[in-house]
């Protein structure tokens, strides 16, 4: 019989040059080895983890905490003590009881130096060696209050760290369901 032979991967420079496959024998067809409901199917993701690869975007982070008017946690990427988030809860309330008594997160004190009606942040340590900590007031479309604070140490610094917390609960907390 006269047959083609056939011809060597490397001999077609683009795939398009392939012959074409029947849809039967494809690899790709729908088959019963994969049913519809498999664990390769693709699950909606709860509200902490969106926010957990949300929150990958911004390296310069060291910790970050989401919570709710009563204090429970959305959402941290530590272990947050539940009394010392209630204390963030009256921050907007007077701007000098804010910036005198500062903010306790993780056991450490940090000073407030700036207030506005939905942003207070401050840091704490020695220049070349400090911790930053902002706390950013959000309302939800459904018209529930959420809190974010975010830390940072480094060489980060506050003109850029607040803009992408701003960023990060605009594009995620405010849209979660």
């Amino acid at each position: 019989s006269l047959r083609r032979p056939r011809r060597h991967p490397l001999f077609y420079p683009f795939p398009s040059h392939f012959p074409p496959r029947p849809l039967a024998r494809s690899r790709f067809a729908p088959s019963a080895h994969f049913p519809l409901f498999s664990p390769f199917a693709a699950r909606k993701m709860s509200e902490n983890e969106t926010l957990a690869k949300a929150a990958k975007d911004y390296p310069d982070w060291t910790k970050l905490v989401v919570f709710d008017e009563k204090g429970s946690v959305v959402h941290s990427s530590f272990k947050a003590d539940e009394g010392e988030l209630k204390s963030f809860l009256s921050a907007f309330d007077d701007r000098s009881q804010t910036i005198g008594k500062g903010f306790v997160l993780d056991k450490d004190h940090y000073e407030v130096h700036r207030w506005t009606e939905t942003l207070a942040y401050g840091r704490r340590g020695k220049p070349g060696n400090c911790q930053g900590i902002c706390l950013h007031k959000v309302k939800k479309e459904d018209g529930k209050v959420l809190y974010a604070v975010v830390t940072w140490g480094g060489y980060a610094t506050s003109a850029r760290i607040v803009p992408e917390l701003q960023e990060f609960c605009q594009k995620n907390v405010v849209t979660m369901t």
